[in-house]
């Protein structure tokens, strides 16, 4: 953590200081405050900072990598010089690409081990922004695990790991962390079969102000199949598919929206939609596809 805080200094000095130091003055003073930070190294941190902030963007936008290899590298020398802000956040990174394609239990360790970096990170003593910084990284780490106790069907797991969550919210104090506790909590509560509180946890979600509500729509849309509302998840398609501009999603809520014709017996739209969107969505959503065309006309 102090070679943290040395390299950026290191690196605003030599980027924005107008003045060289020159001579064997400006040499030793290199030498006492930054201690052998050679340009190797601070090269080799350069790169790690860069591709850690790469896949943080593409992780934001849903671009998720294909695996965890880019953050290899970064993790090693994050943890070779002890730069432990960055080397929490190379793990919660990595944690949600496994999970992203199902290795649950290597995701867990990534987890685990970022929570323990981040707990050190307290016991170091941090100000008030970067302990903001580190409350979110923290919520956003017990959301994973509560998803992944949740794959697993683990419902008293993932509500522990939602009440870690919930106790950092008036502290984290932003509509979107809260909007994503809401719609874990529900998607724990379907899981758990109760669909009523599944459906007013996301109706309180809708009701925050976001830029982008279009996810809580599709749930919405789900949680109303669920509990025969197919009126109001053609209604929460709708909705979502406004600004839903992501052709994999697109996809599925055009498959969910024939889905829901067929539960309301409009065959001609329950077709179209299916027969449409079947081919470039997931086998379980195919499944689902078929499944209601067949319960369709078997009525």
């Amino acid at each position: 953590m102090k070679y943290a805080r040395r390299h950026i200094f290191y690196r605003e000095f030599c980027f924005n200081c107008n003045e060289r130091c020159t001579g064997i003055f400006g040499l030793l003073f290199f030498f006492l405050i930054f201690g052998g930070c050679t340009p190797v190294k601070d090269d080799r941190i350069n790169d790690a900072i860069a591709t850690l902030e790469n896949v943080r963007s593409m992780v934001d936008e849903g671009n998720i990598p294909a695996d965890d290899s880019l953050l290899v590298k970064p993790l090693d020398v994050f943890m070779s010089y002890n730069i432990d802000s960055c080397l929490a956040e190379a793990y919660y990174l990595r944690g949600k690409i496994l999970s992203e394609y199902y290795y649950l239990l290597r995701a867990s360790d990534c987890y685990a081990a970022a929570i323990d970096v981040i707990k050190s990170l307290y016991a170091d003593g941090v100000d008030y922004e970067m302990s903001l910084k580190y409350d979110r990284l923290l919520f956003n780490i017990y959301l994973e695990q509560s998803k992944i106790a949740r794959m697993n069907m683990f419902v008293n797991a993932s509500e522990s790991c939602l009440n870690k969550a919930e106790r950092l919210l008036p502290v984290i104090n932003n509509d979107l962390y809260y909007s994503n506790f809401l719609v874990e909590k529900a998607l724990c509560s379907s899981l758990d079969n109760d669909f009523i509180k599944a459906k007013q946890c996301l109706k309180r979600a809708v009701s925050l102000q976001l830029d982008d509500k279009s996810m809580l729509y599709r749930h919405l849309s789900e949680v109303s199949i669920k509990v025969n509302e197919f009126d109001s998840a053609v209604y929460f398609i709708n909705k979502s598919l406004v600004s839903e501009n992501r052709p994999a999603l697109t996809h599925k809520l055009k498959l969910l929206k024939g889905i829901a014709f067929s539960k309301l017996n409009m065959a001609d739209s329950a077709v179209f939609y299916i027969e449409s969107n079947i081919a470039n969505v997931p086998i379980d959503n195919k499944v689902d596809g078929y499944r209601a065309l067949f319960e369709m006309y078997d009525r």
